[in-house]
């Protein structure tokens, strides 16, 4: 018979949790290092009045700009398409037609029984 593999990870820091605790909330336990030192980014603010700041801003004002624009001509394209109407000729009005018919024919399942079935059960018998 093979040796099966251990049932428990394997934690550094010195607990163990099974997998019938996969479900709860407290099996998983936190790896992260209480005792670590505080995260400082590593970048550097941008002063306001600099030539590196004037630069973001006008990137930033541009992308704004471009972003609205787009929006607002997609916006106005949609609508457009939704107020248009189509001259729809007999050939196209007799395959609608026809599609809504086969459409309409398609098998829906069943409705299940809703609220009390008790007496559903056993056909109708008491």
């Amino acid at each position: 018979m093979p040796a099966t593999p251990p049932q428990t990870p394997a934690y550094t820091c010195g607990t163990c949790v099974s997998f019938l605790d996969i479900d709860d909330d407290t099996g998983y336990i936190s790896t992260l290092n209480p005792r670590a030192s505080t995260f400082v980014p590593q970048y550097h603010p941008i002063e306001d009045a600099s030539e590196e700041g004037r630069i973001v801003d006008d990137i930033l004002h541009t992308f704004h700009h471009l972003f609205c624009v787009h929006d607002s001509e997609l916006e106005a394209l949609a609508q457009q398409f939704a107020d248009s109407e189509f001259p729809i000729d007999e050939r196209e009005s007799m395959l609608i037609d026809h599609e809504e018919a086969l459409r309409s024919t398609l098998h829906i399942p069943a409705q299940k029984p809703k609220g009390n079935t008790y007496s559903r059960k056993k056909g109708g018998r008491r």
